[in-house]
């Protein structure tokens, strides 16, 4: 069975309660509380609902922020993965440590928004991943080391990844 989305869901559980505060009324007569607890059944699922699709939106806006800072560091680190000078980009020139030291600061704010909960651990697992197979650069591997003194500044990164000379 095909999963209902959310709106969908939220007008099947708006009419539900509709009907039931309906047959509530015809057998109860105090009707000034049957339909107090309709509209609080209704705003109560509205407003989660709200909540959820904020929830999903600011996900969405985090991993599309990611992804596009990602993707303008991906060459360079796969240069740095090869042995290689970094290219030059808009007309200017970084230097390995400035790639590297930008994917750090990437790295440690998904790790931040992940132990905050608005990440999702399938979302992560993928890109904790990445950062194992940039680490297998001796490069990058020892930058990491050299920054893992200030593992709180980077959010207690380095407690997950748990790199070691």
């Amino acid at each position: 069975m095909k999963k209902l989305n959310s709106i969908k869901r939220a007008q099947i559980i708006v009419v539900f309660a509709f009907v039931v505060v309906a047959v509530l009324s015809l057998f109860i007569k105090q009707y000034g509380l049957i339909a107090t607890l309709g509209a609080a059944i209704i705003t109560s699922y509205l407003g989660w609902l709200k909540y959820w699709m904020d929830t999903d939106n600011f996900f969405l806006n985090l991993f599309i922020s990611f992804n596009k800072r990602f993707d303008d560091l991906n060459e360079d680190l796969n240069l740095i993965m090869k042995g290689e000078e970094v290219n030059e980009r808009n007309g200017k020139r970084r230097t390995k440590e400035q790639v590297v030291q930008d994917y750090l600061n990437l790295c440690s704010e998904e790790y931040y928004w992940h132990t905050k909960g608005r990440i999702p651990t399938e979302v992560r697992t993928p890109w904790k991943g990445g950062i194992d197979y940039y680490l297998q650069s001796e490069f990058i591997k020892a930058y990491f080391l050299e920054e893992s003194q200030y593992n709180e500044t980077y959010y207690k990164l380095f407690d997950e990844l748990n790199i070691s000379a």
